[in-house]
Order: structure tokens, then sequence, then C-alpha cells
């Protein structure tokens, strides 16, 4: 059922914000406009990660007229805003999204790119007329669904799984090179550098750490921006390696770089990279 109110004749909207993390400080003009215009809305910056955290989202979910989509190129990462996305829509909650941040219409996801959004990257009148216009054209929600879909879990980011293949008791050198690959293309994500550099850091102090792949973490801990990187601490001689870059055979790999699926190694890692069985020159490895 709709908890519309009244406010001097007109309509107020309890409304969800779903945003990244990351712009934390860049919503507050959303939600600063939003108020200003008598509406309500919820957003969860006063609660921690967790089962209890996640069951108080879904709650809210449930209560609210709409949801606000705060649009950004992190918010198309965040996992735990596709959750909340496909849970509203599965319990009758209209969407509108608001670009708070630039985005490409080519990258929205399929929930987001039918619909109009407001353009709110520079809050002002022009802005402020627009959203008080979707606010009021917004459809009514659907009753909620008796009974309620399932609950989507608790969202969990892929480098959790990451970390326990990383602390593993024994990873052969396929295990180890494709645990850097995927700890490669986080290090190109600013929201995940820092834990993909935690888990650099721990996959170095492996005994059974395999020369090819400490040679890529060694490389990616040295290449890391200033921001996301202490000092970075010299290999230590003392410590047992094995096997060393003898014991490593020639043979396809996964490749540690990403962009293609295998790489050629011999001794080290060469320009010959195959995808799907088709070998290709990759002279910019």
């Amino acid at each position: 059922m709709s908890v519309l109110q009244q406010h001097g004749g007109t309509q107020v909207l309890q409304l969800f914000c779903s945003y990244a993390r990351e712009d934390r400080a860049g919503v507050r003009a959303l939600l600063d406009g939003v108020r200003h215009l008598r509406h309500q809305v919820w957003v969860d910056e006063r609660l921690s990660g967790g089962q209890a955290w996640w069951d108080e989202i879904l709650a809210q979910l449930r209560k609210c007229d709409a949801m606000l989509i705060a649009v950004s190129p992190a918010l198309l990462e965040s996992q735990a805003s596709a959750l909340e996305r496909q849970y509203g829509s599965m319990v009758g909650k209209p969407l509108l999204p608001v670009i708070i941040r630039p985005v490409l219409s080519e990258l929205l996801p399929p929930d987001l790119a039918p619909l109009q959004a407001i353009d709110y990257t520079a809050p002002g009148p022009n802005a402020a007329f627009e959203l008080a216009g979707a606010l009021y054209a917004l459809p009514p929600a659907r009753p909620l669904p008796d009974p309620l879909p399932d609950p989507p879990p608790v969202p969990i980011s892929y480098l959790s799984g990451l970390s326990d293949r990383v602390r593993a008791a024994t990873l052969s050198l396929d295990d180890q090179l494709a645990v850097v690959a995927r700890l490669r293309t986080a290090m190109e994500r600013p929201r995940e550098r820092q834990a993909a550099s935690e888990l650099l850091e721990a996959m170095r102090q492996r005994t059974d750490l395999y020369h090819a792949p400490a040679l890529e973490i060694d490389k990616l801990l040295r290449e890391r921006p200033a921001a996301a990187s202490g000092p970075v601490e010299a290999p230590r001689e003392e410590r047992k390696r094995e096997p060393v870059m003898s014991d490593v055979p020639p043979n396809w790999y996964p490749d540690p770089s990403g962009r293609h699926e295998l790489r050629w190694f011999e001794g080290d890692w060469t320009r010959w990279a195959s995808d799907r069985g088709k070998v290709v020159d990759d002279p910019n490895f």
C-alpha cells in the first residue's frame, strides 16, 4: 500500500536512494534538492554491512513509494545497487535515475537504459525544476506481492572470493596466475585498488609462489598509483620461494594482463597470446 502523505495539498513521496559509496559526498546535493521539495528520502548512510544492514535496506525498499537512483560510473559497478534495483522492481517500486556524475548512455544497465534520466550533474534552478517534474510524474507503486519474492543475498565483492584463494593452503601455477590476473584488473579500478593491493601483498608472502606470478606481483605493486601505495618492500632474499624460474615449463598459461585468454610463457611472458585456440601477436604487452 502506498504511504503517500499530503503536505499543503502536494503529495509527499517516501523515497529510497540507491547510490555508490564512493559518491557519498556528491549525492548530498541530490538529497538536499529532494528534501527542499518536501519529499522524504531514506538513505543507508548510518548503517554498516552485514545481514542486519541488508535486511533493513530490503525493509525500507518495501516501504518506499519509489527508488531514486544516483547514477554515476561507480554506481554502474555497484553490486549492492544492482541488487537493490532488482528487488525494488520485484516489489513494484518505480525507478527514477538521476545522473550525478557523467556517464555514457551506452553503459547504462538494461533496467535503467530505457528510463528517462534527470541530469543533476550541475545542480541549479533548471535541474531542480526537472527533478520536481519527474518526481511529480512518477507512477504509483504497485501493491506488494503476496507472497513476497525471495530476498537477494547480502552483496559481497568478488574480491572476497579472491581473498579466500590468496590464503588457500595450496595453489597451482595456473591458480596463482589466474588470481594475479584478476587482481591486475582490480588494480585498474579506483574503488577496488586498495583491497587488491592488500591481496597482492598477501600473495607475495606465500612460500610456494612461482617465479612468474611473483614477477607480475612486484610489477603491479611498483606501478600502483601513489594514493594506494605504501612503501614497496624489497624482495626478501632469505625467503624460501618454491619453485624457481627453472621449474616453470614453457607453456600456455592464463594471460596475467587479462587482455587475452592465454599467453605463452618461456622463462618470461612473451608477446604471443591465444584466444579460443587462435594465436595472436600482442607486441604491446
